[in-house]
């Protein structure tokens, strides 16, 4: 069964579940959104991160950047501002197609640049649609996004092996106001606060995703607001996520490890990250990951999805 197809199921059912417990099976909607938005935010805010990493604007010697299926409009990099035109044509690490843009600006250039530690990049997402080129499933993503380099250096040059002095480079990525459009052309807005963390452990370079924000009395919340059927959600980083290149061609596309929880008042969804198309652990590149959550009679309720990103 599809992704999709297994949606519809599941909105289907739900309204049978209702009734006994808080929350309900299409509330599992809402945890695969999460994931989904996650690793749209994670592809976004690190194409930012490196497109002025790449340039002028950080500090360093700038090398030639591209962009999958975008533009660079850097006309106005003498005021710290680079923008990302997307074409809505080339499918991206052979999964995804986007359009609209992405306006990146550096504060107090020149007297900052992105290489600084404490340095800040403001990131304003223009309707950048995401579009899955398999099942045409579409997210599209509007308003203000913060970044700031909390120790400074610069992460394309950690996962190189080229950067010198640092053994760890870390950005936050926070947001109060990231208007989301869903397939279902729901409207939500989504806070984020979240840690990007890139580290070279011998030789093999590495990302994770964490985050030490509390929020709505739950801990290392990274996303928090109204899902897409009208309930506030709290998702959490149970156990950092991981990102490596050791299984997969395409660098960094998948996570291979990790656990988050999608906390609803009354109602918890385990997402395990890193898992194999029959469902094990997966110990090459990951198919996906395995929503998990106990219903009324104590059973544990299982669902295998593909990432798409």
């Amino acid at each position: 069964m599809t992704k999709t197809r297994l949606m519809a199921a599941l909105l289907l059912i739900s309204g049978l579940l209702s009734s006994c417990k808080k929350g309900s099976v299409a509330d599992v909607t809402s945890a695969t959104d999460a994931v989904t938005v996650n690793m749209h935010m994670n592809i976004a805010i690190d194409e930012a991160a490196n497109v002025v990493s790449r340039s002028n604007l950080s500090g360093l010697p700038p090398t030639t950047d591209t962009v999958q299926g975008g533009t660079l409009d850097t006309s106005q990099i003498s005021s710290g501002i680079i923008t990302v035109t997307y074409d809505g044509s080339t499918v991206a690490a052979g999964k995804y197609v986007r359009t609209g843009s992405m306006t990146i600006s550096l504060e107090n250039y020149p007297a900052q640049h992105w290489k600084d530690s404490g340095a800040v990049i403001d990131v304003v997402m223009n309707n950048l649609k995401f579009v899955d080129a398999g099942s045409n499933l579409q997210f599209t993503y509007s308003g203000p996004h913060q970044v700031r380099n909390l120790t400074g250096g610069l992460a394309y040059q950690m996962l190189a092996g080229t950067q010198t002095g640092l053994v760890l480079i870390q950005y936050r990525h926070t947001s109060s106001a990231a208007s989301i459009t869903f397939d279902s052309d729901t409207v939500r807005t989504w806070s984020f606060n979240r840690l990007r963390n890139f580290t070279d452990n011998g030789g093999v370079p590495y990302i994770s995703l964490t985050s030490d924000h509390t929020e709505g009395g739950y801990t290392n919340v990274e996303a928090w607001g109204i899902n897409r059927h009208g309930t506030q959600f709290y998702d959490a980083i149970a156990s950092h996520v991981d990102f490596n290149n050791i299984y997969c061609s395409l660098n960094f596309r998948d996570p291979v490890t990790g656990l988050s929880k999608n906390y609803i008042p009354g109602f918890e969804i385990d997402v395990l990250y890193g898992i194999a198309s029959d469902g094990s652990i997966s110990s090459t590149c990951p198919y996906g990951f395995r929503t998990s959550y106990t219903n009324s009679k104590n059973d544990v309720i299982s669902n295998n999805f593909a990432y798409w990103q």
